[in-house]
């Protein structure tokens, strides 16, 4: 499953809300679903950072939302860095 984080060019990523969201929602899914200490402490790590990541990138930071918000600094809604 794809992420919807793209590959770093000049210290920034190129982010597809919807395919973070998707990716967010099947992280909750099996973090919701295992006892595994490791995964829950990666899945717990990732998840920390996405409302963060979201609002770099101009979305709503809630897992489904997908939507953009507004754009940051004068880039472009989708590119964080």
């Amino acid at each position: 499953m794809p992420s919807g984080i793209g590959p770093m060019r000049s210290d920034e990523y190129r982010i597809d809300p919807a395919d973070v969201a998707a990716f967010v929602e099947a992280l909750l899914a099996r973090r919701r679903r295992t006892t595994h200490g490791v995964m829950i402490a990666l899945s717990d790590g990732f998840l920390a950072t996405v409302p963060a990541l979201a609002a770099r990138a101009g979305t709503e930071g809630r897992p489904g939302s997908g939507r953009p918000r507004r754009a940051v600094a004068g880039r472009p809604a989708a590119d964080v860095a």
